[in-house]
């Protein structure tokens, strides 16, 4: 029973609890509308289990933003939104696009299975213009990530002078997407119940910024000018971008005011570093740096404008003071506001949230510099090559400035410094060393500045802070360069991972010092008991091996094979010298290694095994010329005509050309795999998580250019169980160095996805490089005449001489007999070339007007005809003919040889005897006239469905490289299935 006093009491506390129920709901309200979210603010700060969008993703800031957040707080997801250059047709446009790719490519590398890429354009369309992907591509994105926590939006159409509001044309860059990230979020608010914490990039270029020296004092010693400061009131914004920026922000401030919407700006001052922006001040002058130019102030507007009007229309931009901030500087701002959120008073006065008023903060260091003093810093750094000098600014050095319209763009720090705890910690001078540094390492690639002669100091000193100081796995420092195996020809001496090659590249160079053209296999398996093409041929009279130790194998020194032959040989060291030391498999000669037991799903392995297969530069003598790679169970009927086929050009009267590497030709997939009781068909039809990424990739960038890329990314269109290489050209080295670097980089266990995307990229670019010079790309279409390695310059030889007087060949035809003789089994080869040329343009112009089915019958007409083959045979060097001839052989094995296709020889060898007994040779007015048809007829575009036999490379050299696609049966390859 309660008493009287206790009862009172009770009813006291019961009307107080009443009284106050308004005050604790409506304080209850304010805690669950922070923002529109929740009382739980633990969404805003950054942690394993955060989900960020950040929109720009393929630009600097974006891309190294996302890379510093799965370094420093390994968030659950990062989603990546960018539109990147869509729809490339110019070189620049091109060439800004790779730039993205690249980038594009190097955070997806790192971020793994955690990155979501999605290539979309947001911004709204006029109703006439609407297409299905743009503005619900967002909304998508928010549906699918409903858990989002942060958005970062540093998407920016600028540089584009064509930026709208409204726009007037399809393809013209809008503006507009701050008001449709500003909508999904109010959707999302709604729909979720929380606001993902906002953040978004504004300029300095809101602010005016345009000083007169004169009536400034700038010009004294040190200077004074006011800091930019973040609460200063802004009129005139100094650019279009600016005036574009200054809109963003005020519709920032406009959703806070409507909806409530709670967002922190970035006014980022110019950020500079290693992926920087190409066209950029900085990015250009450390290209023109590191290349050697010495002219690093090249005014950008000195085409569009003269002297006198640059003059008087524009400050003196060289002297400019502005304010450079190194990109880790920053990122680390940019994470820093990622997770601000102010804490506030209701309006009522009560302590806890409201929702927190927008925020803007500087990305500035508050230091001035000039591109003067940039470029000084450059110049100086690579010419002496000292990185502790003083450190270059506009206080240590006095200005003549009178009379000048100079620039100045320095930001306050203050409010950053106060509220986020950011302090700028690179300096100029380190900032500029890192850039510097990463430009360099872009410029030399996979060991290319090893063979540019004696570096200066000052290149030594710019290498050495490059990726040289980094550790071999760290990504951070590596700032996406790729790492080889010491024993691949693209490695960094300086930079490079050891393998179990290293212990026998200078052994198989030492027994491969006398072979002109190598054959090799790999085959790691332990289980491996014989290499399966060891003692089958597809022809009685195949010529599948050279003679001597030039027939590789590699192969683990655990397998089955190299046990049982060590045991009957009872050899102690196979690396000693002389035939009876080698351990042997019929022909091939095998290269025992000693191969780690790597873990399950350890893709390492898989990429050291492809390893001498894309880059063989290493393992060869100096003295080989090709190398011939083929899978172990592969067959080649005739290796000196699989030489010559490698030893061959498209035709084209002014460019000389050369192979670079021959490939086999693809096969559809197949879609649905029939069933098997037999589990080993089936994981052709799985892919690593890795080889997903890369393939998705791959098909983002194809749908970017517009399909203007070899292959479609379902179908495999290149057959690499075989493949020549030429090893006597750095085009063809770059070329293998770009494809191992795929692999490295993606860390597949597979091959052809690289190989088809960056022999897609090399032809693109090809063709892009050819219509800006003028020229058509001559190696596409159906009129492409294939001709053997050399013939222009030959051609152009007999084209002289053809044009030489009467007097001058009559004082030819008196000179000695002797001589005579001479010049004439010479000139004799010449016009049997020039006769093979002839030939193989006739039977390309019988073959467009339908008299033959193939090219190739007109090459085998001549099998039967000893001039013309002689003729083909100097298709390839002098040595490698007799090299050929002399060490090619079917008969080497001492065990009996299983013979695949000999009933058929007697057939072949019939049909080829009646094709020499028949002539389809046409008549010369034929030959006159479909060569004029040829010349008339208007180029033909690639058919970017298919693939023809021939496809550029980029080339440095006055030699054009090529890969040429064939089909294997049309080679003599075939596999031992089929």
């Amino acid at each position: 029973m309660i008493k009287s006093g206790a009862r009172t009491s009770f009813y006291c506390i019961l009307v107080l609890l009443l009284l106050w129920s308004p005050c604790l709901a409506q304080h209850t309200a304010t805690e669950t509308t922070d923002g529109g979210g929740s009382n739980d603010r633990s969404r805003d700060y950054l942690s394993d289990q955060s989900v960020v969008m950040i929109t720009g993703a393929a630009g600097f800031l974006g891309s190294e933003l996302a890379l510093a957040l799965h370094r420093t707080y390994a968030p659950k997801r990062i989603i990546l939104v960018d539109r990147m250059v869509d729809h490339p047709q110019t070189q620049e446009e091109l060439a800004l696009f790779e730039f993205q790719r690249q980038r594009t490519f190097h955070v997806l590398q790192t971020l793994g299975q955690k990155g979501r890429f999605y290539r979309a354009d947001f911004s709204p369309m006029i109703p006439e213009y609407f297409d299905l992907g743009e503005v619900p591509v967002l909304d998508h994105i928010f549906r699918e990530n409903s858990d989002i926590t942060h958005v970062v939006h540093l998407a920016d159409p600028y540089p584009h002078a064509t930026l709208q509001i409204v726009p007037r044309e399809k393809d013209i860059p809008k503006a507009g997407m701050m008001e449709s990230l500003m909508e999904q979020l109010v959707k999302h608010q709604r729909d979720y119940g929380y606001l993902p914490h906002f953040s978004y990039a504004s300029s300095w270029e809101v602010y005016p910024h345009a000083l007169n020296a004169t009536t400034n004092p700038i010009n004294i010693d040190p200077p004074s000018f006011d800091l930019l400061r973040e609460d200063q009131t802004l009129n005139t914004p100094s650019s279009l971008r600016g005036a574009s920026k200054m809109i963003d922000e005020m519709i920032a401030k406009l959703y806070y005011d409507t909806k409530g919407i709670y967002s922190v700006g970035l006014r980022f001052f110019l950020v500079y570093g290693p992926w920087g922006v190409p066209g950029s001040p900085v990015f250009e002058m450390a290209e023109r740096a590191v290349t050697g130019d010495s002219n690093l102030l090249a005014d950008p507007e000195e085409k569009s404008q003269d002297a006198s009007s640059r003059k008087k229309l524009k400050p003196d931009w060289k002297e400019s003071i502005q304010d450079f901030v190194f990109i880790d500087d920053a990122v680390d701002e940019m994470m820093a506001a990622m997770q601000f959120r102010p804490q506030t008073k209701s309006q009522n006065g009560m302590s806890g949230f409201s929702q927190p008023h927008p925020v803007i903060f500087n990305v500035a260091t508050g230091q001035g510099h000039s591109l003067e003093d940039v470029a000084n810093t450059m110049k100086e750094l690579l010419s002496t090559g000292t990185g502790n000098a003083k450190s270059v600014s506009v206080s240590t050095k006095k200005r003549n400035l009178h009379s000048k319209l100079v620039s100045v763009g320095v930001g306050s720090t203050h409010r950053a410094e106060v509220v986020l705890g950011y302090q700028s910690r690179v300096s100029l001078r380190d900032g500029i060393i890192k850039t510097l540094a990463w430009h360099y390492d872009r410029a030399f690639p996979y060991g290319g500045r090893n063979q540019k002669g004696t570096a200066s100091n000052g290149s030594t000193f710019i290498a050495s802070q490059g990726i040289e100081r980094c550790l071999p796995y760290d990504k951070e420092c590596l700032r996406g360069a790729p790492v080889f195996p010491c024993a691949s020809e693209c490695s960094h001496e300086a930079q490079c991972t050891k393998s179990y090659y290293d212990e026998i590249i200078a052994w198989t160079q030492s027994l491969t010092s006398d072979c002109d053209t190598v054959l090799y296999t790999v085959d790691l398996d332990d289980s491996l008991a014989m290499i399966p093409s060891t003692h089958l041929k597809l022809q009685s009279t195949s010529k599948s091996f050279l003679k001597g130790n030039c027939n590789l194998a590699f192969v683990s020194d655990r397998s089955h094979l190299v046990q049982n032959l060590k045991t009957s040989h009872a050899i102690s060291s196979f690396m000693a010298n002389g035939r009876d030391k080698l351990l042997r498999n019929g022909a091939w000669v095998l290269v025992p290694l000693n191969v780690p037991i790597f873990p399950y799903g350890d893709v390492e392995g898989d990429v050291l095994e492809l390893l001498p297969k894309l880059s063989p530069g290493l393992f060869f003598g100096s003295s080989t010329k090709r190398a011939i790679y083929v899978d172990s169970d592969i067959l080649l009927d005739s290796i000196p005509n699989l030489l010559r086929e490698a030893s061959t050009q498209p035709y084209s009267d002014e460019v000389e050309g050369a192979t670079a590497m021959l490939i086999g030709r693809g096969t559809i997939k197949e879609k649905v795999l029939e069933q098997d009781e037999s589990f080993g068909n089936i994981p052709q039809f799985f892919q690593s998580v890795r080889t997903q990424v890369q393939n998705s990739a791959y098909r983002m960038v194809r749908i970017a250019v517009a399909d203007k890329l070899f292959g479609d990314g379902f179908m495999e269109l290149l057959d690499s169980r075989w493949m020549v290489h030429t090893l006597k050209s750095d085009d063809a080295r770059l070329f293998r160095c770009d494809v191992l670097g795929e692999v490295v980089q993606w860390e597949v266990d597979t091959d052809r996805s690289a190989l088809e995307f960056v022999l897609g990229l090399h032809d693109m670019w090809s063709r892009v490089i050819a219509k800006a010079s003028g020229v058509s790309p001559w190696w596409i279409g159906d009129n492409v005449v294939t001709v053997p390695e050399g013939s222009v310059p030959h051609r152009r030889l007999r084209e002289d001489e053809g044009d030489s007087s009467d007097e001058a060949k009559t004082k030819a035809n008196k000179e000695a007999s002797g001589e005579a003789e001479t010049d004439v089994g010479e000139n004799e080869i010449e016009a049997n070339r020039d006769q093979d040329i002839e030939d193989a343009l006739n039977a390309a112009m019988v073959n467009k007007a339908g008299d033959l089915d193939e090219t190739s019958d007109d090459a085998e007409d001549s099998s039967n005809d000893p001039v013309r083959q002689d003729n083909l045979e100097d298709s390839i060097d002098d040595d490698e003919v007799q090299e050929l001839d002399d060490h090619t052989t079917g008969e080497d094995n001492e065990r009996p040889e299983f013979v695949l296709d000999a009933g058929k020889q007697q057939e072949v060898a019939a049909e080829e005897e009646k094709r020499g007994e028949s002539s389809d040779d046409p008549d010369d007015d034929e030959v006159i006239e479909g060569r004029d048809r040829l010349d008339k007829e208007p180029h033909v575009e690639r058919d970017y469905s298919s693939y023809d036999a021939w496809m550029g490379i980029l080339s440095s050299s006055s030699t054009k490289y090529f890969v040429r696609i064939v089909k294997s049966s049309d080679v003599g390859v075939a596999s031992i299935n089929q």
